[in-house]
């Protein structure tokens, strides 16, 4: 948890059932244990590679410069260490992560890349494996786009509903959505 007040849920998982008495009866872990992140010693962070690295990535996406700050993280040799032996799909959802929380005016996603490749066919190997997964989310955003717009033209034509949603497939909450 990073948020700025405490939390203020069950840290228990059946709690989150409908009904928490059956949640518990299916359900054998204990509460889990929620960290404020942004009051974590760097030091205690440190001690535990996988994890502590975790820790450290999600704490530098509060920041003002979360690509800064997490250089400042690679420059801590369990974290280095820890990145560097990562395997290529693990470093592909670390740049998708951090990519994230850019700001495209003063970095791009080159920035990212370089903290957490080793040589120069695996930045290009990264780079083109982020830059796919952004193109096809950027293709069915715009093929959602299309239907929404599509959809709000029948529906002021005056198209009955059921049509609109049998030929569109949105589901008539998302068409009532679209009318408002």
């Amino acid at each position: 948890y990073n948020g700025t007040k405490p939390w203020p849920y069950s840290t228990h998982f059946a709690d989150y059932y409908a009904d928490p008495a059956l949640g518990a009866k299916y359900l054998s872990m204990a509460p889990f244990i929620l960290i404020d992140i942004a009051t974590y010693l760097p030091e205690k962070i440190a001690q535990d590679s996988e994890l502590g690295f975790c820790f450290a990535a999600f704490k530098a996406t509060t920041t003002p410069d979360p690509i800064g700050t997490f250089a400042q993280l690679m420059n801590v040799p369990t974290f280095e260490r820890h990145v560097r032996g990562l395997s290529s799909d693990l470093k592909n959802i670390v740049t998708r992560y951090l990519a994230h929380f850019v700001d495209q005016q003063q970095q791009g996603l080159e920035d990212v890349v370089e903290l957490v490749s080793t040589n120069t066919q695996e930045k290009q190997s990264i780079m083109t494996s982020v830059a796919q997964a952004y193109q096809q989310q950027g293709m069915q955003q715009g093929m959602q786009q299309g239907i929404q717009t599509v959809a709000r033209t029948m529906l002021s034509d005056k198209t009955p509903p059921e049509q609109v949603s049998k030929w569109t497939g949105l589901s008539k909450e998302e068409l009532a959505k679209l009318t408002k």
